[in-house]
């Protein structure tokens, strides 16, 4: 039994970003940890980490995460597969957590060293990970790559858009990501950064997503960032998408596969 341990907050429904922020200002723990409802932790692994975790009291650690289907089944290991940029320290290049919106169950957060302006944004109901992993890096403490599976995350009917919204909510989504891109640009040596390819390319991925959900609007506005930031390089999907893609344009190819797709059924 938990006992005392577990305080369950009863609160009006504002979100994922509310519900976060609630259970942050309510934590009196040495460390924070996130789980979304319909994912799984691991038996025993906040165990497993906790003596990794008090060798480096003021860093935050980023675990591994694997992805399941609905059925409870793993299709994939290592999902997010951020780069460890020193082995022998484990540590990690921040740059490379603005790549994607990184999952907040990979991370383990001292209590101790969160401000009260890191918190998550309660006007997104998508990307809310792109604004607040930009505030833990503001924090200017280390990150270290744990090879401890930190949580299981549910796909659901092999979708990658994980909330359902509407093209605006896609829009602010992607705000977020030129705000990544431009903190990327401004560090040092940030356009040869390979952060900055990494992201052109999952942007672009992002739009195909949009496309094939039906967010037209925002699946242009993915495909213009992406392009605009990695170039002809940014294009991701088979060499025939590639091509089509070149030639007639990201919304055209888009409907090639999806004409194609039909009439292979």
């Amino acid at each position: 039994s938990f006992s005392s341990r577990v305080t369950v907050i009863h609160k009006k429904n504002g979100g994922v970003g509310s519900a976060r922020n609630a259970g942050i200002l309510k934590t009196s723990g040495r460390y924070i940890r996130f789980l979304d409802a319909d994912d799984v932790f691991p038996q025993n692994s906040m165990a497993r980490v906790y003596d990794f975790a008090c060798q480096s009291p003021n860093s935050i650690l980023v675990g591994k995460t694997n992805l399941m289907s609905h059925e409870g089944r793993i299709i994939q290991n290592d999902a997010y597969n951020i780069p460890v940029t020193d082995i022998r320290s484990s540590k990690i290049d921040a740059l490379y957590l603005l790549t994607q919106a990184t999952h907040s169950t990979l991370w383990l957060i001292p209590r101790h060293i969160l401000t009260p302006d890191v918190h998550f944004s309660e006007e997104l109901s998508l990307g809310e990970e792109y604004d607040f992993s930009r505030k833990l890096i503001n924090l200017g403490h280390p990150f270290l790559s744990s090879t401890e599976i930190f949580c299981t995350i549910r796909q659901h009917d092999g979708k990658r858009l994980s909330r359902q919204g509407k093209d605006a909510d896609y829009l602010r989504q992607l705000n977020q990501i030129r705000q990544n891109a431009d903190y990327i640009l401004g560090c040092a040596n940030g356009k040869n950064h390979p952060a900055k390819a990494i992201l052109a390319r999952r942007t672009w991925v992002l739009g195909r997503d949009c496309a094939r959900a039906g967010y037209m609007i925002a699946a242009r506005n993915h495909f213009e960032f992406a392009l605009s930031l990695g170039g002809r390089e940014a294009i991701v999907g088979h060499w025939t998408y590639q091509m089509l893609a070149r030639w007639i344009g990201p919304m055209l190819a888009e409907r090639g596969v999806s004409i194609a797709k039909r009439t292979r059924l």
